[in-house]
């Protein structure tokens, strides 16, 4: 997923986002992410970082760049590393990070959790929910996203709502989160799925066949696909069955969250809202089939469009390769062979592991749009929101 910057401006007395030099924010990313160094090839991690560094001290005046704070943090993937590993990484990026002048910075690791938490922080925030001597929230939007490694969901429960979870044993997914401007306090049921995102979902269902290659009912007849890193590589040959694929993918889903659906059960449970904003691989392989069109911030939706371009993904899946591919001409060999797969994992998440009927509307967001600038939807404004708030306080 690469190294990202992201840099925002305030109103000091407002707290409201305000452009940088007739932009909403200042957004780079650069390959690799952390993840890919090491302490063999730290020269590299310098060569990567510097420039963005470079880009976030051009972007903050001088007077200011002392008392701005300068957050990093290290997702998932360096999380996956080594303790040792990982916790070296850290110091290098610490010690590089030293060498720019600013003073308030801090370089942690991120939780799955702390990622669901301020992704939603950042899609109501760029919504209007909150608002100066408001207590409390309007119409709250439930933000899922579905990462490569691992799948984060967060949304507004009730006072009521939230004691009857923590009397259900689901305690530790309940989040009491102080909210901007000083709105109030809002309850979040917030987890993260480590197994689920996207490109861990595939392995698992390599995994989860028999043979060598394992033969996959998702994929195209005799079509093989291969994957992994240096540790670990996995491969898998297409025998496709529609019905054996969907009972597949159902089992990875529950299996990996200990139960369907993935919230849990509990007394009073409200379902996760009206309002629910999808991002990361919904975007992209609605993008992918076409049910969308590129150039565009968000688009509405339902949670049936999944279920149809699923449909229509695996009924091109079942016959030969050509045909898929004359279907999406676009894309490539691997990423078309997946596409059956991809597509009803994730009809699975919204309808099987969440509940949510075929008419149900959804949004998939890149970028949301707030006081005429566009912003991208990223846990990094929740973070930046949240560091305010401790420098407020």
């Amino acid at each position: 997923m690469g190294t990202r910057l992201h840099v925002f401006c305030f109103d000091g007395w407002t707290s409201k986002l305000v452009d940088i030099r007739g932009h909403g924010q200042i957004f780079k990313t650069t390959e690799p992410g952390l993840a890919s160094f090491s302490a063999s090839n730290n020269g590299t991690l310098a060569g990567t970082l510097t420039p963005l560094l470079d880009a976030a001290v051009a972007a903050v005046p001088p007077a200011q760049r002392r008392m701005t704070k300068l957050t990093i943090r290290a997702t998932f993937s360096v999380q996956q590393m080594q303790p040792q590993q990982s916790q070296y990484l850290l110091q290098q990026v610490e010690s590089l990070v030293d060498l720019f002048g600013f003073d308030d910075r801090s370089v942690e690791f991120l939780n799955g959790a702390e990622e669901a938490e301020l992704a939603w922080l950042t899609v109501n925030f760029l919504k209007d929910t909150f608002h100066p001597g408001v207590q409390g929230v309007r119409k709250p939007v439930s933000a899922l996203d579905l990462g490569g490694g691992s799948m984060k969901l967060a949304f507004f429960v009730s006072d009521a709502s939230a004691e009857a979870a923590r009397h259900a044993q689901l305690s530790k997914h309940i989040e009491h989160l102080e909210l901007p401007y000083g709105s109030g306090y809002a309850n979040l049921f917030a987890r993260h799925f480590l197994h689920n995102g996207m490109i861990t979902a595939r392995a698992r269902s390599c995994e989860a066949m028999y043979g060598i290659p394992a033969k996959h009912p998702c994929l195209p007849d005799s079509v093989v696909v291969a994957f992994g890193n240096t540790s670990k590589r996995l491969s898998a040959q297409g025998m496709f069955n529609l019905s054996s694929c969907v009972t597949l993918v159902q089992q990875l889903l529950c299996a990996s969250s200990s139960s369907c659906p993935l919230v849990g059960a509990w007394p009073g449970y409200e379902g996760i809202g009206p309002r629910i904003s999808l991002t990361s691989y919904f975007v992209d392989r609605m993008l992918d089939v076409g049910a969308v069109q590129d150039g565009h911030p968000d688009w509405q939706l339902t949670v049936g469009n999944f279920s149809q371009q699923a449909s229509t993904a695996c009924d091109a899946t079942s016959k030969w390769l050509p045909v898929l591919r004359q279907s999406y001409p676009t894309l490539s060999e691997q990423s078309v062979a997946w596409l059956c797969f991809d597509l009803t994992f994730q009809a699975a998440i919204l309808i099987y592991g969440l509940n949510l009927t075929h008419d149900q509307p959804i949004n998939l967001e890149k970028k949301i749009k707030y006081e005429g600038q566009l912003y991208e939807v990223s846990w990094a404004l929740g973070e930046a929101i949240r560091g305010l708030k401790e420098r407020v306080s």
